[in-house]
């Protein structure tokens, strides 16, 4: 599949983030066929054109646990991603932005297009809205947030 077929077939799939905490466990657990299928869960779901989506409300609830090197873990599994999309933020820097961001393309859209049905303005808002990130750097390192990806 080339790059430009799996961005026109993408299709979003968001995570619930037990999930994503399960499969960051498994990636780091010794036994080898739990680690193979987390290493091998986001490939194969991109291989078969869905592409995990994250927004900061995500991150965010990864990020709250009081093991420090459980948190670390978690957030080496997201860079070890080969491409992820995400919430288009506000501030390019800051990393995946949140529901908010689509709250207010919906607003704009509807807004912009008074006479648009539901349908129409979820299509007008999801133009621009998502990002493709594809690894070395899937994650800017924030620590005006608290050390986002790069916990302080």
């Amino acid at each position: 599949m080339t790059a430009s077929t799996l961005i026109s077939q993408t299709r979003f799939v968001v995570l619930d983030t037990s999930h994503l905490a399960g499969l960051a466990s498994d990636w780091a657990y010794a036994d080898r066929s739990r680690r193979r299928s987390a290493e091998a869960f986001v490939p194969d779901l991109v291989e078969c054109g869905w592409l995990p989506l994250l927004c900061w409300h995500q991150v965010e609830e990864l990020l709250q646990h009081k093991d420090d090197e459980l948190v670390d873990q978690r957030l080496r599994y997201l860079r070890s991603w080969p491409l992820v999309a995400w919430v288009r933020p506000s501030d390019p820097d800051s990393g995946p932005g949140s529901v908010l961001e689509v709250l207010k393309a919906e607003v704009r859209a509807a807004y912009a297009h008074s006479g648009a049905e539901l349908l129409q303005v979820r299509d007008l808002a999801r133009k621009g809205l998502f990002w493709l990130v594809q690894v070395p750097r899937p994650f800017p390192m924030v620590s005006r947030i608290g050390g986002f990806f790069g916990r302080h």
